[in-house]
């Protein structure tokens, strides 16, 4: 019987996350940190991060041990998606710094034809009226901030 993984915690910013509170998923501890503005992601013990996440890493096995992101990226793949009753909505897969790939909505001054590469940072939509969850959200740079 395998012994009880490493679990996201409630920890103050950039520290490493672990606990045994098994009882909740990955998803909802994942959530908690959203609420408080930290992109948390798993990653092995070489610090290999991956997505999406998960309590054992997804080549040996192993419990995933957790980090907070700086919140910096590229883009690596974008999108827009049309609506006939909202304005469009531009999606990126951006790939952050510390090696892991992450889809999300993008905002700013997007130009699809030269996305690719463009800088982003993270940052959080406001709490929602009735969960209070928030989501990540990368905002392009300007081009005094790119690279």
């Amino acid at each position: 019987m395998r012994s009880p993984s490493p679990r996201l915690s409630k920890q103050p910013k950039g520290s490493q996350m672990t606990s045994t509170d098994s009882r909740r998923s990955v998803a909802d501890r994942i959530a908690e940190h959203w609420k408080h503005g930290e992109l948390v992601y798993p990653h092995d013990s070489t610090g290999t991060a991956f997505w999406p996440p998960s309590d054992y890493t997804p080549v040996n096995g192993e419990d995933s041990q957790w980090s907070t992101s700086a919140g910096h990226g590229t883009v690596y793949a974008a999108t827009k998606q049309y609506s006939r009753t909202h304005p469009p909505k531009h999606f990126a897969l951006v790939e952050l710094d510390e090696g892991f790939r992450m889809l999300g909505l993008l905002t700013g001054d997007v130009d699809l034809d030269d996305l690719i590469g463009s800088r982003v940072a993270t940052t959080f939509s406001p709490p929602d009226e009735y969960s209070g969850s928030r989501h990540p959200i990368f905002e392009l740079l300007s081009e005094d901030h790119q690279r």
